[in-house]
C-alpha cells in the first residue's frame, strides 16, 4: 500500500512539474493571445485584466485604462503597441516594441526573457524597467529614466542612443555596457561591470555616479558639477576620459575612501586638480584614496572585439580591438580543438603609444592551422579561440572563447627528436624556430638547414615549452610541445 502511494506521489509530483515549467503565463488569463486563437494581431483596451500571449508573434495593440497584466511566454513575440497605466509586464519570451512605462507601471524580463527593442524606453512616476537575466538587453534608441523611476539591467547591454536619467531616479547597469550616445544624469547612476560610452557623460548637480570594480570608459568629455558626487564601490572603480574632464565647485570625488582611480592623460596628477582637466577654484570634496591610472584589481584593457573568421586555404584569421590600455605586458593566443584545452600559438606585443592610453588599438594574427594537434581532424571540425592578456604584473585575463568551423586538415610532417639536452630536427627545408616559455616568454630564435639542425636545450630551464617552427619556403608554422 505505501509503495502505492508513494508511485501516485511521484507521478503527481512530475505532473506538477510539467505543469509548472510549461506554464508560463498565470493560471487566471482572462485573455490568451495565440496561433490558435487567431488574434494575434488583435487590439486590445484593458482594465483588471490578464493578458497572455503564449506564442507566435503579437503584431496588435494593448490599450490599459486600468490595472492590467501581460505575461509574454518563452516562445513567443512582442512586436505590437503599448499603452500602459498602472500595468505589469512579465516577459520571458522576446520583446520587441519601445515603451512608455507610465503611473506605477512595471516591466520585468526575466527567465529566457530577451530585449531587442529597434526604438527607445522612458521610464518616469515611479516606474520600474528591470532585466534580471543575463541576455543581452539591446535598445536601438533613447533610454529615459525619469521622476523616481528604476531602470536595472543585471546583464550586457548595447544602447544605440542617449541616456538621460532624472531627478529621483536610479539606472544600474550589472553587465557589460556599450552606450552610443551622450549620459546625462540628475539622478544615480551606478555601474557594477565595464562601461564604454561613446560621447559625453555629465554629472548634474546633485547627481551620483558610482563605479564598482570597473572601468567606465568615456570618449567625449566628463563633467563633475556642482555638488555632484563621483565615488567607487567595491575595492575600486577608474573612469577614463578621451577628451576634456572638469570638476565643478563643490564636487564630491572619492568621499566614502574607496579607490576611485581618474584617468586623464591629458591632466595633472594630484592636487590641485586631482586628475581633472579644469578643476573649479571654489572648495571641493577629494577622499583620501584617489590615484591615477592605478586600479590594481581591474583589467588593465578594454576589450570591445575578439572575432575569429575562416579565409581560403582553411586560414583562421583573428583580430580583436581595445580602446584602453594601460600596464599591458602581451596577449597570448590560444586554441582548442576540444572547447577545453588550450595550446599557446602565438605571442603578441600591445601597439605602444604611453600618451594616449585610451587609443582604439586594432590587432590581427592568421592562423595557418598546420600544426600537429589540428592537423588530423576530420572535415568541418570546430576549433576554439581564446585571447589571454597578461600584464605588467604578471596577472592575466581570459577573453570569452570564440569558435570557427574549418574543413578537413592537412599538413607536412616535422620530425623531431627530443632528448634531454638537444633537440634533434629532421628538415627537408631550412626553418626558423621560436621556442617558448609556457606562459609565452620567448626564450630564443634558431634558424636551422639540413647541415645545422640541432638546438641546444641544455640552457633552458626545466619545463614546458611550445616550439613555433616556421618552414623558409612554404611559410607554414608548425607548433609543438616538449617538456624538458
Amino acid at each position: 500500500m505505501k509503495s502505492l502511494l508513494r508511485f501516485f506521489l511521484i507521478v503527481f509530483i512530475f505532473i506538477a512539474l510539467e505543469q509548472s515549467s510549461s506554464a508560463q503565463c498565470p493560471a487566471t488569463c482572462t485573455i490568451t493571445i495565440s496561433t490558435a486563437n487567431g488574434n494575434l494581431n488583435g487590439n486590445f483596451n484593458t482594465n483588471g485584466e490578464v493578458v497572455c500571449i503564449i506564442d507566435g508573434t503579437f503584431t496588435g495593440s494593448v490599450n490599459s485604462n486600468g490595472t492590467t497584466t501581460i505575461c509574454v511566454s518563452d516562445g513567443a513575440t512582442y512586436s505590437g503597441g503599448i499603452n500602459t497605466n498602472n500595468t505589469t509586464i512579465i516577459n520571458r519570451g522576446n520583446w520587441t516594441s519601445s515603451m512608455n512605462l507610465q503611473t506605477n507601471s512595471s516591466f520585468l524580463n526575466t527567465g529566457t526573457g530577451t530585449v531587442n527593442i529597434a526604438g527607445g524606453i522612458n521610464v518616469a512616476n515611479n516606474c520600474s524597467f528591470i532585466s534580471d537575466n543575463e541576455n543581452t538587453v539591446s535598445i536601438s534608441g533613447t533610454l529615459g529614466n525619469g521622476n523616481g523611476g528604476t531602470i536595472q539591467i543585471n546583464g550586457p547591454a548595447n544602447i544605440a542612443g542617449a541616456i538621460n536619467v532624472g531627478n529621483n531616479s536610479t539606472t544600474t547597469f550589472g553587465g557589460q555596457t556599450n552606450i552610443s550616445g551622450n549620459v546625462t544624469s540628475s539622478g544615480q547612476i551606478n555601474f557594477n561591470a565595464d562601461a564604454t560610452i561613446n560621447g559625453t557623460l555629465s554629472n548634474n548637480s546633485g547627481a551620483g555616479i558610482t563605479i564598482t570594480d570597473a572601468i567606465v570608459t568615456v570618449t567625449g568629455n566628463f563633467i563633475n558639477g556642482s555638488n555632484a558626487g563621483l565615488q567607487a564601490g567595491g575595492s575600486c572603480g577608474r573612469i577614463n576620459v578621451g577628451e576634456s574632464s572638469t570638476n565643478n565647485s563643490n564636487g564630491n570625488v572619492g568621499t566614502n575612501n574607496i579607490q576611485i582611480d581618474i584617468c586623464d592623460a591629458t591632466a595633472d596628477k594630484g592636487p590641485p586638480d586631482y586628475g581633472f582637466d579644469n578643476q573649479s577654484a571654489n572648495a571641493s570634496n577629494f577622499g583620501d584614496n584617489i590615484s591615477y591610472c592605478l586600479c590594481p584589481t581591474l583589467l588593465p584593457i578594454t576589450l570591445t572585439k575578439f572575432i575569429a573568421k575562416k579565409e581560403d586555404n582553411n586560414r583562421v584569421a583573428i583580430n580583436w580591438q581595445t580602446v584602453w590600455e594601460m600596464d599591458n605586458e602581451y596577449f597570448l593566443i590560444e586554441r582548442s580543438v576540444f572547447g577545453t584545452d588550450f595550446n599557446v600559438i602565438a605571442q603578441i606585443f600591445p601597439q605602444k603609444n604611453d600618451q594616449e592610453s585610451n587609443t582604439e588599438r586594432n590587432y590581427s594574427f592568421v592562423d595557418n592551422l598546420t600544426d600537429n594537434s589540428v592537423s588530423t581532424y576530420s572535415q568541418n571540425s570546430i576549433i576554439y579561440y581564446r585571447l589571454k592578456q597578461v600584464d605588467t604584473n604578471g596577472n592575466f585575463s581570459y577573453s570569452p572563447v570564440v569558435s570557427v568551423r574549418v574543413e578537413k586538415l592537412t599538413s607536412e610532417t616535422i620530425n623531431v627528436l627530443f632528448l634531454q639536452n638537444e633537440w634533434k630536427f629532421e628538415l627537408q627545408n631550412p626553418v626558423q624556430v621560436k621556442v617558448y616559455s609556457s606562459i609565452g616568454v620567448l626564450k630564443g630564435i634558431y634558424d636551422l638547414n639540413q647541415n645545422q639542425h640541432i638546438i641546444s636545450a641544455s640552457v633552458l630551464p626545466k619545463g614546458m615549452y611550445i616550439l613555433h617552427v616556421k618552414d623558409s619556403k612554404t611559410g607554414k608554422i608548425t607548433i609543438l610541445k616538449t617538456i624538458r
